[in-house]
């Protein structure tokens, strides 16, 4: 399961706790080598990187996903050598 991780905002207040400091240089050191995997398998795969028909965006059985989705959880299982059912 995925969960979206923001850094932290001051919302009014002067300045983050050590805590909130903390927890954002956390979020943006993975940040970072998320955004370098994301850029590495969309060049080597181009079929990420470009325009795609509609008809791949369509879901074809019951679990919601579509044809991209599915392509696109292949090239990153190959980029990284882990696969996942």
């Amino acid at each position: 399961m995925a969960k979206a991780e923001i850094p932290c905002f001051t919302k009014g207040k002067n300045q983050l706790s050590a805590a909130d400091i903390e927890r954002t240089r956390e979020v943006a050191n993975v940040r970072i080598h998320v955004e370098r995997v994301i850029g590495v398998v969309r060049q080597k795969y181009t079929i990420l990187g470009g325009t795609i028909s509609l008809n791949y965006m369509n879901t074809t059985d019951g679990n919601n996903l579509t044809m991209m989705d599915k392509a696109a959880h292949v090239c990153c299982a190959l980029s990284t050598g882990v696969i996942h059912s």
